[in-house]
């Protein structure tokens, strides 16, 4: 873990955050874990970089999702010579998106879509659709 930032640095509604979920001042200079004030008890902190063993629930409704995901751009894009699976597949390992993006790209419609995969060149938020 690198160097805590000091309370009295950490801005005002960061603190109110902290305070409401029980973590003083004291307990975050001692070093308290910040995880579930920040709202990760059940799920990790970075979706690409976790260990599934630790997070069974959240890693079972990941995959789901993935293959939900999947499976949507299949039967949306698999005559299109620009979508590649193996390469959509790359990108959901390389490039993971949120629970929140997959659940949008799933009940998404094909308009949505075409302007998400439009703004891939600008903004890699959209990049697991893997569509380029």
């Amino acid at each position: 873990m690198g160097k805590r930032t000091p309370w009295a640095q950490l801005k005002a509604d960061y603190r109110e955050r902290l305070i409401k979920k029980g973590i003083t001042e004291e307990m975050h200079a001692a070093g308290a874990s910040l995880q579930t004030a920040r709202g990760h008890a059940q799920t990790p902190e970075h979706p690409g970089a976790y260990n599934p063993s630790q997070y069974q629930g959240y890693n079972q409704r990941r995959q789901a999702l993935i293959r939900q995901v999947e499976a949507r751009k299949q039967q949306l894009w698999s005559g299109s010579p620009r979508w590649n699976p193996q390469e959509s597949q790359k990108w959901i390992r390389e490039k993971p998106p949120s629970i929140a993006e997959m659940k949008w790209m799933i009940a998404a419609d094909e308009d949505e879509l075409e302007d998400a995969i439009r703004q891939i060149r600008d903004d890699e938020t959209f990049t697991f659709l893997g569509y380029h």
